[in-house]
C-alpha cells in the first residue's frame, strides 16, 4: 500500500547464491529514508551482496519507479552465462538496477534449458527474442550451433544498458550475432523478419494484442519465415487465453 514509509522490500537470489535487496521507500527524496535507512542497513548488509533504494511515492500498482539508489554493494547484479549442466561458461549477464531479473534464477535456468534445447533441435538461422527484459534467455542461444543472429527486444529501456554491459564479457563472435531494439512488442515487429524462431516471455497479462494478431495472420511480412514459436509464461490465465487465440489462427500446439 501507500501507508507508511516501506512500501515493498524484494528479495533475489542469484545462481551462486547471493541475497540481493532492494527497499521501495514511500518517498521522492532520499534524506527522507533517514535515519530509518541507515539502521536497517546496519542490519541487513552483512547478508546482503547488494541493498538499493527505490523511491516511488506515485500511486497505482507499479512496484518500483524509476528512481534507484545503491547504497551497499556493486551498481548492478550479474550472473554466468552457460545455461545446463557442464555448459561453458560464455560471459556473465548484467542486470542494471530496475532490469527485470527472476527472483529465482537458478530456477529460472531450468527453462532457459528447455528453450536452448528447442533451437538446437529446430535449428533455426535467426531467432527473435521479445520482452527479452535484459536478455537472460537471449544471450543463452547465442552458442547454438546453427544460430547466426538473434534480436532481442523489451520495452524498458534501463534492459538495454544491462544488454551492452554483457555484451562486453562474451567472446566477439559471439557478440556479433546479437542485436537489441527497445519498444513495445506491437512497435518492434519488424525485428522479426527473417526469424524462423520466436521466443516470446510476456509479463502475467500475457501477449499483448496486436503481436497476437499479426502471429494468426497468414499474410503478416513480419512471420513470413516463422515456423516455431517458444511461449514462455508466468500467468496461466494469459497463457491459456494466448493459446487459444493463436490455435484460431492455425498454430498447433506441439508440448
Amino acid at each position: 500500500g501507500r501507508e507508511g514509509m516501506l512500501r515493498y522490500v524484494l528479495l533475489s537470489v542469484s545462481g551462486s547464491s547471493r541475497l540481493s535487496c532492494t527497499l521501495v521507500w514511500n518517498t521522492s527524496q532520499m534524506k527522507q529514508c533517514q535515519p530509518h535507512l541507515s539502521r536497517l542497513l546496519k542490519l541487513i548488509k552483512a547478508d546482503c551482496a547488494s541493498v538499493r533504494v527505490n523511491l516511488n511515492d506515485r500511486p497505482g500498482n507499479a512496484i518500483t519507479s524509476d528512481r534507484w539508489h545503491t547504497v551497499h554493494g556493486p551498481q548492478s547484479d550479474f550472473e554466468a552465462l552457460g545455461a545446463g549442466p557442464g555448459s561453458q561458461q560464455l560471459g556473465r549477464i548484467h542486470f542494471e538496477p530496475g532490469s527485470f531479473k527472476q527472483a529465482n534464477y537458478q530456477g529460472f535456468g531450468d527453462i532457459v534449458e528447455r528453450v536452448r534445447k528447442v533451437v538446437v533441435e529446430k535449428r533455426p538461422a535467426q531467432v527473435t527474442e521479445m520482452y527479452a527484459g535484459a536478455g537472460c534467455i537471449g544471450f543463452n542461444l547465442l552458442s547454438c550451433p546453427s544460430l547466426e543472429r538473434i534480436v532481442m527486444s523489451d520495452v524498458v529501456a534501463s534492459n538495454l544498458k544491462s544488454y551492452r554491459q554483457t555484451l562486453k564479457t562474451l567472446p566477439p563472435a559471439l557478440a556479433g550475432k546479437a542485436e537489441y531494439v527497445v519498444g513495445r512488442a506491437e512497435s518492434v515487429l519488424e525485428s522479426c523478419q527473417g526469424s524462423e524462431l520466436v521466443v516470446v516471455d510476456p509479463p502475467r497479462k500475457g501477449l499483448d494484442k496486436g503481436l497476437v494478431s499479426e502471429l494468426k495472420s497468414r499474410s503478416s511480412p513480419y512471420f513470413a519465415d516463422l515456423k516455431t514459436l517458444c511461449y514462455v509464461s508466468c500467468g496461466f490465465d494469459s497463457l491459456a487465453r494466448d493459446v487459444e487465440e493463436l490455435v484460431k489462427g492455425g498454430w498447433r500446439v506441439e508440448e
